[in-house]
């Protein structure tokens, strides 16, 4: 058994990103501590990677890490619910990844938004270096704009890239992961390359999976994966009432076969005030 456990959008710096338990360290010593919905965030990420992933992960040869874009919230958006310094999200994120990778096979990080990760994701370069992710070829990158990865032993690749659109409507949560499917095809067909079994995509903070069936060994799987950040300013111009999905999937493959696992955990509501 191979299987890849992904993440993605941990946006550590911002107040309602991942943050570890002891804070932040801000450029002049202070420490921006966590709030409550933070900390909320770290008893998942630890009930994650204490439960989830090892049961998950039980019995696998090979374990694979992807973290699929947004690993910090960046300074680019000039906003005020965000630690100011890209150097102390850095080097918050890189702490918080440490001990977590040093339980797998291979580590990879993919580019997600420059509003995030700088121009040219240069912020998540630096970062991948630090964490001496499996480099990209030919280029020697530590970082990637996407990722190809072929279990060739069950005959399955999974295509990983960021971005996918966004929709206000729940109603049309499906239409973005079917237009990928839909690309792929065409892709596919018109060049006479290889479809990917799997295409993981993230960006919408919300978990999706929209399947294609085909009358080839196994059917085409888009899924998007959750997220590792609560409702933000910018959130609530989305979409008011829908709320984020936090966790993580699994990609197994065994025996020619492959399936995806996801972990969720229920995110907290705003109170109700009584009248």
């Amino acid at each position: 058994m191979k299987i890849q456990i992904v993440i993605s959008d941990t946006h550590v710096g911002s107040y309602m990103g991942l943050c570890p338990p002891d804070g932040i360290r801000l450029d002049n010593g202070a420490m921006m501590t966590p709030n409550k919905y933070q900390r909320f965030l770290w008893e998942c990420w630890q009930d994650l990677w204490e439960n989830w992933v090892p049961k998950t992960c039980k019995g696998a040869k090979k374990k694979i890490l992807v973290h699929n874009g947004d690993a910090i919230q960046g300074t680019e958006l000039r906003q005020v619910d965000a630690v100011p310094s890209e150097q102390s999200q850095k080097a918050a994120f890189v702490e918080i990844m440490k001990p977590i990778i040093k339980k797998f096979d291979d580590f990879y990080m993919v580019r997600g938004t420059e509003a995030h990760g700088r121009t040219g994701e240069q912020a998540t370069e630096e970062m991948a270096q630090a964490l001496k992710t499996t480099p990209e070829e030919p280029t020697g990158n530590h970082s990637r704009s996407e990722l190809w990865l072929e279990d060739k032993e069950n005959d399955v690749i999974t295509n990983y890239s960021h971005h996918i659109g966004f929709t206000n409507s729940a109603a049309y949560e499906s239409s973005a992961p079917m237009r990928e499917l839909i690309s792929a095809e065409i892709e596919a067909a018109q060049w006479g390359a290889r479809l990917p079994q799997v295409i993981v995509r993230s960006h919408r903070h919300r978990y999706t999976k929209v399947v294609i069936p085909t009358n080839r060994k196994s059917d085409i799987t888009c899924v998007i994966t959750p997220s590792w950040q609560l409702k933000t300013v910018w959130s609530y111009k989305a979409d008011r009432l829908r709320m984020p999905h936090i966790g993580a999937i699994a990609i197994i493959t065994e025996n020619g076969e492959w399936e995806i696992k996801r972990k969720l955990y229920m995110t907290p509501r705003p109170m109700t005030v009584e009248m």
